[in-house]
């Protein structure tokens, strides 16, 4: 699977492990479902590249990072689950956006995305990028499905 991340917090030095540490944890989530190890691959790339690639197969999911989806992105071709921390921060909210039509993918990732966000490997990273300690501020997450505003 490819995944497009996106994250308006370029000057970060946590960043690279922080999406590596989600696509891993997302690999493990959805490599659980299907008993067998599900490889991912991560590209940081552009909102208009990564709108189109998820048009056109190119990429299987998108997650952006930070607190606002390009509005090239809020397409009525994709259906977007938003993460949000329960601390409220909305500087840390992750986006991940699924193309609409593939409902065998958009369910799983309902059932797995919530899950890869609370891997302890995605937790320290995370923890590493927000520049906190993980047994001190374990980040927790609300996930639902965002309307296109």
């Amino acid at each position: 699977m490819k995944v497009a991340i996106i994250n308006a917090d370029q000057r970060n030095p946590a960043n690279e492990r922080m999406h590596k540490a989600f696509a891993d944890s997302l690999a493990f989530e959805i490599s659980q479902h299907y008993k067998k190890p599900i490889p991912m691959q991560t590209v940081l790339i552009d909102a208009r590249d990564a709108s189109q690639g998820l048009s056109n197969g190119t990429y299987d999911l998108v997650a952006v990072i930070g607190t606002n989806v390009p509005s090239i992105l809020l397409n009525s071709d994709f259906k977007r689950l938003k993460a949000v921390p329960t601390t409220g921060n909305a500087k840390h909210i992750v986006s991940l956006l699924i193309l609409k039509e593939d409902r065998t993918l958009s369910a799983l990732m309902e059932r797995s995305f919530e899950k890869a966000l609370n891997e302890t490997f995605f937790q320290m990273a995370f923890a590493s990028y927000r520049k906190s300690s993980v047994e001190r501020d374990m980040t927790h997450w609300n996930v639902a499905v965002a309307s296109l505003q």
